[in-house]
């Protein structure tokens, strides 16, 4: 398969875009061009990146999207899982126009596992995963690659959702010792890299990467290695119940975070889901895993 050189990101302001798009530009490898929407206020410094353009597009214009794809050799989406939808005139335009690799915005775990394709949370990815395969199948140009990274280290952390150290009773699911994997942004941007580099050996598959497998009760080990002094006592609840309720709520039309959450952990960490990757293409892809001393840092970085 021809080298990958022009790529097009779309969403690449959100909180994976721009992490994504940063190691892209800083490799010196590819011509960049950055998707924005026609109308929106959302910009992007190409200050001192000569080989970076912007375009701002109607994302529901089969047009506008055809004429900023073509010649394009992949498309790298980081839209928001609330936008998945807006990927599926962005396959179609470069299915009709010779684009070589699409990478959707999965970035989680499979989606075929147990009641996951019907959830309202994931159908919509589901759609963009079924639409690429058949393109790909349908077209001598099209190709595809799923990266699948379970969940994000530093978000996970951020935003409390793998372990809460704003409280000192943080939630544990069953206990705390269920393995998943997790992968930081950084290496999620390294992985595209590899991806694109490595094109014939990630065409039309799903590839797995993550830094390490892990527990909730490991992330706490390592935040009393960052901080003696604190105390935390774990409140162990049962992702059973936590699922029955997220079902339950999502019957009554409510889908907050709590629910989110719910049935993120269920992803993640329920035996079956494929949260946890007991073989990844970190080799073929060139990634060296972070350490504790990133999550360490990860944790000071939060809290103070």
């Amino acid at each position: 398969m021809p080298l990958i050189k022009n790529v097009v990101i779309a969403g690449a302001t959100g909180l994976v875009g721009r992490v994504v798009s940063k190691h892209m530009i800083d490799s010196g490898l590819f011509n960049v061009t950055i998707l924005l929407r026609k109308g929106s206020s959302s910009s992007y410094d190409t200050s001192g990146s000569p080989s970076v353009s912007v375009v701002k597009v109607d994302f529901a214009s089969r047009q506008d999207l055809e004429e900023v794809l073509r010649g394009q050799d992949a498309v790298v989406s980081a839209l928001a899982t609330t936008a998945a939808e807006a990927q599926i005139p962005l396959i179609e335009a470069a299915s009709a126009v010779g684009v070589k690799r699409f990478l959707p915005s999965e970035y989680a775990c499979k989606l075929d596992s147990p009641g996951t394709r019907e959830n309202p949370m994931f159908a919509s990815k589901a759609r963009v995963e079924d639409l690429l395969i058949e393109k790909s199948k349908a077209s001598s140009s099209l190709t595809y690659t799923f990266v699948l990274t379970s969940v994000f280290l530093d978000w996970g952390i951020t935003n409390r959702f793998t372990i809460d150290l704003t409280t000192s009773t943080p939630r544990v699911i069953d206990g705390g010792n269920l393995k998943f994997s997790t992968t930081s942004l950084d290496t999620l941007g390294e992985a595209i890299i590899g991806v694109l580099n490595h094109p014939e050996e990630t065409k039309n598959r799903v590839v797995q990467v993550h830094d390490r497998l892990t527990t909730q009760n490991e992330l706490l080990d390592l935040a009393r290695k960052a901080y003696p002094d604190r105390r935390w006592e774990p409140v162990s609840v049962s992702l059973d119940d936590l699922v029955k309720k997220a079902e339950e709520n999502l019957a009554q039309g409510k889908l907050d975070q709590e629910t989110a959450f719910s049935f993120l952990y269920q992803r993640i960490m329920a035996p079956g889901f494929g949260g946890a990757f007991e073989e990844t293409d970190n080799e073929l892809l060139g990634i060296q895993p972070k350490g504790d001393d990133f999550i360490i840092q990860t944790i000071k970085d939060f809290l103070e």
